[in-house]
């Protein structure tokens, strides 16, 4: 069963780059009984000089980062492409090296168990992912998302 991605938006929070995907089963449904056939995902990319660049999502530098489910993705973004993730904006970001975060909204809590239905806006996962911006400017002391 195969995930289709569309990147629905790609913005610029501070200096960080970040990007919202809409994920679907390509069959129509979950594996997961009672989850939603679709969900979002989303991706801060964070530069060389970052003190989080290079680490994996469970290290205990991110103990008191706060995002839905908690981050679920930290990788250069480069590895296991295929050609639903082709994208200019998400390729020209990976190609300058950086470090990318990311986290989901699929989790059991963030669909409705009797209709599958997400419990979670589009304007929610975007307030996320720039809370999660700005704990990695004041982690830094980058320019403020």
């Amino acid at each position: 069963m195969a995930r289709l991605h569309q990147k629905i938006e790609f913005g610029i929070a501070g200096d960080l780059p970040y990007f919202i995907w809409e994920n679907r089963w390509s069959e129509g449904t979950s594996r997961i009984i009672g989850h939603n056939e679709t969900w979002h995902t989303a991706y801060l990319a964070l530069p060389k000089r970052h003190p989080w660049y290079g680490k994996h999502y469970d290290d205990d530098c991110f103990e008191d980062v706060r995002i839905n489910g908690g981050l679920t993705f930290a990788d250069t973004g480069a590895e296991g492409r295929n050609e639903e993730w082709q994208d200019e904006d998400w390729d020209r970001i990976v190609s300058m090296g950086v470090w990318i975060l990311g986290a989901d909204w699929h989790h059991l809590d963030n669909h409705d168990p009797y209709t599958g239905k997400m419990l979670y806006t589009l304007d929610e996962v975007r307030e996320d992912i720039l809370a999660l911006a700005t704990q990695a400017h004041e982690v830094s002391g980058l320019t403020r998302a």
